[in-house]
């Protein structure tokens, strides 16, 4: 269920909404929102962000931004019982989001 969605370190999260398509999280730094959609595997992200300066994560945040921006494809994934998903940009970088039930 993408309802409720963090990163493995529990420390930056997204909350999917699938009967609005739009989410909402935190990046480290700041507040994210946006909109999604899917069609089968392939998914289309629009966030946008709050414009608050942490040096010591602006670089990390960034990239996560940039991989929902790019984001093309969405693969559910399985390991040490856990479930994840992966989220695939044009560029062929990911992001592994641990599913949160």
């Amino acid at each position: 269920d993408y309802n409720d969605i963090t990163n493995t370190e529990g420390k930056l999260y997204l909350k999917f909404s699938r009967s609005t398509k739009k989410f909402s999280g935190f990046g480290g730094c700041n507040n994210i929102i946006g909109s999604y959609s899917i069609t089968g595997s392939d998914i289309t992200i629009k966030p946008s962000s709050s414009k608050e300066t942490c040096p010591d994560v602006m670089e990390t945040e960034k990239n996560i931004l940039s991989i929902l921006e790019k984001a093309v494809e969405f693969r559910e994934v399985s390991s040490s019982g856990n479930e994840y998903l992966s989220l695939i940009s044009s560029e062929g970088s990911s992001l592994l989001l641990r599913l949160k039930k």
